[in-house]
């Protein structure tokens, strides 16, 4: 497993399939100069090389705030990639998905139910939403187990599990359904 840091909570998770094909998943997209909208540019200014996602398989969205779901980091990404990864969108935030067919119309994405594990090629990908005791700002963002028969990693992506005795068990129980050789647990 390799994981390639980008900016922010970005970054691409590299893991072998079963055929040991390697496969590219990235977290978020915020690459572009652009914060809170058209309000202010970042500092210091990115300079994005596409070179760098012609490999990447799939890009994962936690939730629609514009840190991790940027239109700007999108269009730019879809104008300057000949191979498009699928977007793996989860239901919290499906109701963005006519904004994709308009302004994307070509792109194919996958939406994501909490404990609906999925494959990407060959890839097993697990969202998971969690239940807060408490009202947040991030009560939309679904996490993500990503995983192959040896290694798994899960990002939290801007929240914190839940307290709850449940949301530990479930956690639990994630990390030790395999004997894994490598595990990271990656919050942003």
């Amino acid at each position: 497993m390799k994981i390639d840091y980008l900016w922010h909570s970005e970054f691409i998770v590299t893991m072998k399939n079963s055929k040991w094909i390697d496969i590219r998943i990235m977290s978020d997209v915020w690459l572009s100069n652009y914060s809170f909208g058209d309000m202010m540019e970042r500092n210091p200014i990115i300079k994005l090389d596409y070179s760098r996602f012609e490999n990447v398989d799939a890009i994962f969205i936690s939730h629609a705030h514009v840190d991790h779901f940027d239109p700007y980091t999108f269009i730019e990404l879809y104008k300057n990639v000949i191979n498009k990864p699928v977007l793996l969108i989860p239901n919290t935030i499906s109701y963005l998905t006519p904004l994709l067919d308009k302004y994307l119309p070509e792109q194919k994405y996958i939406i994501l139910e909490s404990k609906s594990e999925i494959d990407v090629k060959w890839i097993k990908v697990y969202p998971l939403v969690f239940d807060n005791t408490y009202l947040t700002n991030e009560d939309d963002v679904m996490t993500i187990w990503i995983y192959n028969d040896k290694e798994v990693v899960y990002t939290e992506v801007d929240t914190l599990p839940s307290d709850t005795v449940e949301a530990q068990s479930v956690l639990y129980s994630l990390f030790t359904r395999k004997k894994f050789e490598s595990v990271l647990y990656l919050s942003t």
